[in-house]
């Protein structure tokens, strides 16, 4: 689902995004992991085998937004790392703000790039 070139990299947590509003946070990280992947949350373990993803975000997760603020590219093009902010699906202000992440992505000469580590650190609750 996301096939971006080296040079749109910025492109990618967007893309995630729109696939979490339209499919949910399991089917869009699914459709995005690469098989040696790592997904780090607070107060768990990291997540490594698919199965525990669809049920992690069963229970834990609501959908969420990914609004890219930085990143690159290696250069040669097959890892790149990006950093943003985390919001709710549909937050409007910069106050909904929950958290930041950090996302890398690897793939092959010939494929499309795949999420490999998913950091989310969360703010304190108000």
């Amino acid at each position: 689902r996301t096939k971006t070139s080296s040079t749109d990299y910025t492109t990618l947590d967007a893309a995630l995004s729109g696939e979490i509003e339209k499919h949910g946070m399991a089917d869009a990280y699914l459709s995005v992991l690469n098989d040696e992947f790592r997904l780090h949350r607070s107060g768990t373990m990291p997540i490594v085998a698919k199965d525990d993803v669809t049920q992690y975000f069963s229970t834990n997760s609501q959908n969420v937004s990914y609004k890219f603020i930085g990143g690159k590219v290696a250069r040669s093009n097959d890892m790149a790392f990006t950093y943003g902010s985390v919001t709710n699906i549909g937050a409007k202000l910069a106050a909904d703000v929950i958290g930041y992440y950090v996302h890398v992505w690897r793939r092959d000469a010939a494929g499309p790039w795949k999420l490999t580590a998913d950091i989310l650190s969360e703010l304190p609750k108000k």
